[in-house]
């Protein structure tokens, strides 16, 4: 490339003094612009060798940041189109899908480092420049520098504007060189919120919030980890609770090794997805809520959930309001019986220590939206971590395993449900009874004398100490809590099992399977299958079987456990995640995330 070089001339004068400077050449002989100024000094001037070097210097070094700035620039267009320069495009005889997808990726990094030595070259040189002008202000004269930089300047302006111009038309060539996508079926976003995001609000919803809370209530995005303080705190006081010796310095050192090499997790959402996130959660006029079946996510206006959930608490039959927090009171109670059954040693020291919860929390209620349905209804859900009786509940749990999951009903999950659907050659109706607040509606009493019936019954005793008067006393004292927070009141549920208690769904589990073994065993309808999950019923009766007559029957047995009736429309049934479908020829057909169990 040829360089069009401008010439100054400073004159010395006899003190050795600068006396006057000249340029020329800013436009060469047929007028180009030039590229570099060059000032020629006599040669007997005592700064001219350093004035020449500190220009030439500073041209190539502002040339150079020139350059960096363009390249930079042009390189983040590219990352930001998914393009990669041809010069930075890595290549292998290899054409397998795999083989190009690791090409392509280890390209994309190839021109992210390849911007990092940009931005590095660019921070560089800027430095420099200052220097270099700084020099220039000690060696020359104001009105010789003025002109100097004047020059400079307009030559960097060329420069930068021509070298500008081919980034535009390079990038500009990739971006037509690239293959066209295959156009996508057109999303159609109100399909799409019925299955994955439900609005119930009076809101119109964006495209980016729907993509947000189609990941869940559950999607943590991901932050960069800018100071390791906090959790090198926390492992420095799990290492003091080691003995002491040579072990907490290797560990300490192998840790801070691990946090020093550790890269930064790399953003899982784009940044209109942050900005839909901080819009929902700044939005007091809406409330978002899991739904209660299916992993969909509910949009609805803050009044109407707040109603939806004030209908069950108000509900006189079900819950009433308490003037305080009984968690103290409960807590000492509890640690004297604990003491009690520590003193006859039907448990153990650690296991007093395990079950008397410390600093308990009263537990509190959270809502989620049947929108299976019409119209939708809230379902309040408790949750009794870190409270007085969760140890406790969750050790009876383990006690009491053997008693439950025995029924011939009984349903794992969805994968079990479908594989017993596989023995049935034959469906002439299919419906669902489900019972109406299964855990409100169970009784404690009855639900003690059954339990107490089961384990007078099992030939293998229950794997533990405790007597079976204590194991009632506990399985009491832990199904009777019964209170909760909302908001900043307090509720108490007046009938049934306390809900989000982990010991809740092994008795409604003993208490059912005695239910319905006493309903089936007394009807004069027989259905061909019933399964039960929890209080979700799938059932198939025959064509001359009346489903009416049938539900009446079960709401006969207990005045407060009542089932609804659904059938099934246009030949299908949804039960838990899964579809169930009856052909025309009476066979059964089930869709369970995408998976098709069909029976020939």
């Amino acid at each position: 490339m040829n360089v069009l070089v401008g010439v100054g001339w400073l004159s010395i004068d006899t003190g050795g003094h600068v006396d006057f400077c000249e340029y020329w050449g800013q436009r060469g002989a047929h007028g180009q612009a030039v590229d570099l100024f060059i000032v020629v000094v006599s040669p007997g001037e005592v700064h001219g060798d350093v004035a020449i070097n500190t220009i030439n210097s500073l041209n190539r070094l502002e040339k150079k940041h020139i350059l960096a700035s363009n390249h930079l620039t042009f390189l983040m267009r590219c990352r930001d189109q998914d393009i990669i320069p041809k010069g930075l495009k890595l290549a292998s005889p290899i054409n397998s899908p795999a083989a190009r997808a690791i090409l392509h990726n280890a390209s994309k990094r190839l021109v992210r480092e390849r911007i990092q030595h940009h931005r590095n070259a660019k921070a560089s040189t800027l430095n420099h420049i200052s220097d270099h002008i700084n020099q220039l202000t000690d060696t020359l004269q104001p009105e010789i520098l003025n002109s100097l930089r004047s020059a400079q300047t307009q030559s960097n302006k060329k420069l930068c504007l021509k070298t500008k111009t081919k980034h535009v038309k390079k990038l500009q060539e990739l971006m037509n060189s690239q293959p066209k996508p295959t156009p996508k079926k057109a999303t159609n976003i109100s399909n799409y919120l019925r299955k994955t995001v439900v609005n119930l609000s009076d809101k119109n919803i964006t495209e980016q919030q729907v993509n947000v809370l189609s990941k869940g209530l559950k999607f943590i995005p991901t932050t960069p980890l800018r100071n390791h303080d906090d959790f090198i705190t926390n492992i420095e006081k799990g290492l003091q609770q080691l003995a002491p010796g040579g072990k907490i310095d290797y560990l300490r050192h192998q840790i801070t090794d691990i946090l020093a090499k550790a890269s930064p997790q790399p953003p899982n959402l784009t940044a209109a997805e942050k900005q839909a996130i901080h819009h929902l959660r700044n939005d007091k006029e809406i409330t978002i809520a899991p739904a209660d079946k299916g992993k969909a996510t509910v949009i609805l206006n803050t009044p109407d959930f707040h109603s939806m959930v004030n209908k069950i608490l108000h509900d006189p039959t079900t819950y009433r309001k308490i003037k305080k927090d009984p968690t103290a009171k409960l807590s000492r109670q509890h640690k004297a019986s604990l003491k009690q059954l520590k003193e006859k040693y039907e448990i153990s020291q650690q296991l007093y220590y395990k079950l008397a919860t410390s600093n308990p929390q009263p537990p509190y209620a959270r809502a989620t939206i049947k929108i299976h349905k019409t119209p939708p209804k809230a379902r309040l859900l408790v949750c009794s971590r870190d409270t007085v009786f969760y140890s406790t509940a969750q050790h009876l749990t383990e006690i009491l395993a053997p008693l439950g999951k025995t029924a011939d009903s009984y349903i794992s999950d969805s994968t079990d449900f479908c594989n017993k659907l596989l023995k049935i050659t034959e469906a002439d109706q299919i419906l669902s009874y489900d019972v109406v607040d299964l855990f409100t509606s169970v009784p404690i009493e009855e639900t003690l004398q059954i339990l107490r019936q089961r384990i007078s019954e099992l030939e293998t005793p229950l794997d533990t100490n405790l007597t079976t008067d204590s194991i009632i006393a506990l399985t009491s004292a832990c199904i009777t809590s019964t209170y909760f927070t909302w908001g900043d009141d307090y509720y108490e549920q007046i009938h049934g099992l306390p809900m989000g208690s982990p010991l809740s769904p092994i008795l409604t589990e003993i208490y059912m399977t005695s239910f319905e073994q006493q309903a089936l065993s007394t009807s004069t309808i027989k259905p061909t299958c019933w399964y039960r999950k929890v209080d979700d019923t799938f059932v198939i009766l025959r064509q001359d079987q009346d489903p009416a007559a049938l539900l009446q029957h079960l709401n006969q047995q207990h005045p407060r456990v009542q089932f609804t009736l659904e059938t099934e429309s246009s030949g299908q049934l949804p039960f838990l995640d899964v579809l169930v479908t009856r052909t025309p020829a009476n066979k059964i057909r089930t869709t369970n995330n995408m998976l098709i169990h069909k029976r020939n």
